[in-house]
């Protein structure tokens, strides 16, 4: 965000000495934007304190200095006046934009307590900031993949060499649930998150939180950027309370010191009556890392964990109010709260879930003093992060009912549903689960072929024989084009947001063309307009063997190769050298697995708006982006290759 290239929101350093609204040479985000107005709602942050050199020892330092110190003035005193510079770097009332925060990188893409403790207490701070609505990493997921994957790289370089395609914590699903689940891997700030993002998730807002007592440490501000202040005292703990819908608050625990604290909690000054549930870890040394089966950790500056990985420990409940929070530790408490005194008195039951297509059906008792009700749900079990009001005119005769839409499918979801009066929830139902089916567009028909080649359908095998030039087979839909109550016609459909798949086999050889390879065009079309104007997704080979390629081809603009996977069974290296290894020797990226082992092999080309993406047996090998075309139909290709397709089908979405 132009960090000494902008000048419009007042003076920043020596460079800058010039009064708002003059011209200096320097444009940037909040020049533009005195001159045209805010242009949008929110705004995009990412924030890199330190370098990705920066030592376990340095950034101890750093971020203990950035997170109380700079974090918040951060987005205060330069972020926000930046995108309201139109109004002289002021927001007004009603126009303060929302921020999304996508990336905070130091430490986080490495794998020690002390980066989980960083995480952690990162999303604590971030997440308490009224300005903040999303607060999401993208270079910790390396840190967070299975043990044997753990690298130093962000998670772009991993989906730049289609090693696992995009593995990022702002990927959703369709019912905007994360795609990653961060509880499936081990690395320890994976295990931070575990606690504090389904907190962060699942509740409505913060509550103002505050400690006192604790012990603190003397810390130094980035000295490159502020040498005149001297040294300042810290406090190593950090605290942060949330509100749940469920009938549950939380609270947040980091202890960013080598010594084991005691907490005691209390709301509004009283100590809980109700018993706490406490999860956490916490590790004995900064440098601590989980190696897995390795005997060396990944960073030179950290050592394994003696004896084996952390893991989080098992939810406990005490009776009392006192919390024993773990050196280099994260804790997670949890109060079930009494609802409160204007809220429904009982929880609704006879809960039933019936599954649809990409959607679900919901039926209950009603609660007699409720005046609506809120439907909550997740896809990861204990997280319900998505929810949805229903009035209370959707109950007739002793049953409520409401539909669930724009699931996901073939993914088990929870359900609970809340009943609420005066704005106030009560008592959850029972937790159900259920699994939305998957929707298909295509009803099996195809339209004329097109090119040289011969087609055949049998028992949903379609097959082809070689031919000698592109032969297209577009799939089509019946429309009863008279109205008369009868499909007569098969015509091109218009679909937008879909995922086109389809398994594939053939009999040829990918080697490169001069070690004997004799593999030709083979390939899924997706926005068909007809044979000239598509997105194409085929097998091309050449000298080093078999990838697959994504191609526009338009009638105006011409055909260009808009994305490519790495080359199939081989190592993947880098575009100007050799593969990249591991210390041991082995591959730093896995490739992707043959194709030519006469076996059947499944190809999805997935595509919303501009964003296209190529799947090989569910991994992502290929993207691009193309506003060519917004919608079209869909349709099989070879050149020069016998082939047989099976299990054809197109739905909605990309998941």
């Amino acid at each position: 965000w132009d960090w000494g290239k902008d000048c419009m929101v007042g003076p920043i350093g020596t460079d800058c000495s010039d009064p708002p609204g003059s011209v200096d040479s320097k444009p940037g985000i909040g020049d533009w934007i005195r001159d045209n107005g805010l242009p949008f709602a929110g705004g995009d942050f990412h924030w890199y304190p330190g370098m990705p050199s920066t030592s376990l020892e340095d950034a101890r330092e750093l971020v203990a200095w950035d997170l109380p110190q700079v974090l918040e003035s951060s987005i205060d005193d330069y972020y926000l006046p930046l995108l309201c510079a139109d109004q002289d770097g002021v927001c007004t009332e009603g126009e303060v934009p929302e921020i999304t925060i996508t990336e905070y990188n130091i430490q986080t893409t490495w794998h020690t307590a002390l980066a989980a403790v960083h995480a952690a207490e990162f999303m604590m701070r971030a997440s308490a900031h009224p300005q903040v609505s999303f607060v999401a990493y993208h270079s910790l997921l390396d840190g967070a993949m299975d043990l044997s994957d753990i690298r130093r790289q962000s998670a772009k370089t991993a989906a730049g060499f289609g090693r696992y395609g995009v593995f990022d914590s702002t990927a959703t699903n369709a019912d905007g649930n994360p795609g990653v689940i961060l509880g499936e891997y081990h690395g320890i700030p994976s295990l931070a998150l575990q606690l504090v993002n389904p907190v962060i998730n699942t509740s409505t807002h913060t509550l103002a939180t505050s400690l006192t007592g604790g012990a603190t440490e003397m810390i130094s501000p980035d000295k490159d950027e502020l040498e005149q202040v001297e040294a300042m005292e810290s406090s190593v703990l950090h605290a942060q309370a949330y509100r749940s819908p469920e009938g549950r608050d939380f609270i947040l625990l980091t202890n960013r010191s080598a010594e084991p604290h005691e907490v005691t909690v209390s709301w509004d000054g009283v100590e809980p009556t109700a018993p706490l549930l406490v999860r956490s870890y916490g590790a004995d040394s900064f440098n601590w890392a989980n190696c897995g089966l390795n005997t060396t950790p990944v960073e030179g500056d950290s050592q394994c964990v003696p004896g084996g990985d952390l893991t989080l420990s098992e939810e406990q409940t005490l009776p009392g109010a006192t919390v024993s929070l773990p050196s280099w530790g994260v804790a997670r408490v949890t109060l079930e709260r009494a609802p409160a005194p204007t809220a429904p008195t009982t929880a609704p039951t006879g809960l039933v879930v019936s599954p649809g297509a990409r959607q679900a059906e919901l039926s209950w008792n009603e609660v007699e003093d409720a005046s609506g009700y809120e439907i909550r749900w997740g896809v990861t079990p204990g997280s319900h992060t998505r929810s949805q009001g229903v009035d209370a005119t959707a109950c007739t005769g002793g049953l409520c009912t409401a539909t669930l839409s724009d699931l996901a499918h073939d993914i088990e979801h929870e359900l609970v549903v809340l009943p609420l009066a005066n704005d106030e929830p009560g008592l959850a139902s029972k937790v159900v689960t259920t699994t939305p089916t998957r929707p298909e567009l295509w009803d099996g028909s195809f339209q004329a072929s097109i090119g040289n080649a011969i087609w055949q359908e049998s028992g949903g095998i379609v097959s082809t024989d070689q031919a000698v030039a592109l032969s297209f087979l577009p799939l089509g839909v019946e429309v009863d084009s008279d109205d008369d109550g009868i499909a007569d016609t098969i015509d091109t459909p218009a679909w937008e947001a879909v995922s086109i798949e389809a398994e594939f086999q053939f009999d040829c050889s990918c080697a490169g063309l001069d070690n004997g390879g004799t593999c030709d065009f083979i390939g899924i079309l997706g926005r068909w307009q007809d044979s000239s104007n598509h997105i194409k997704a085929f097998l091309y080979q050449n000298n080093e063997g078999c990838q697959f390629r994504i191609q526009r081809a338009s009638s105006t603009l011409g055909n260009e190769v808009i994305g490519r996977s790495s080359f199939i069974g081989v190592p993947i290296r880098n575009a100007n050298g050799p593969s990249p290894l591991n210390d041991d020797g082995t591959p730093e990226f896995p490739e992707i697995p043959p194709i030519d082992d006469g076996q059947p092999h499944t190809l999805r080309l997935s595509m919303e708006d501009s964003v296209i993406r190529l799947w090989l047996d569910d991994r992502m090998i290929a993207a691009a982006l193309d506003d060519t075309y917004s919608e079209g139909g869909a349709a099989l290709m070879v050149r020069n290759q016998e082939t047989t397709w099976q299990n054809i089908s197109v739905w909605p979405g990309s998941w």
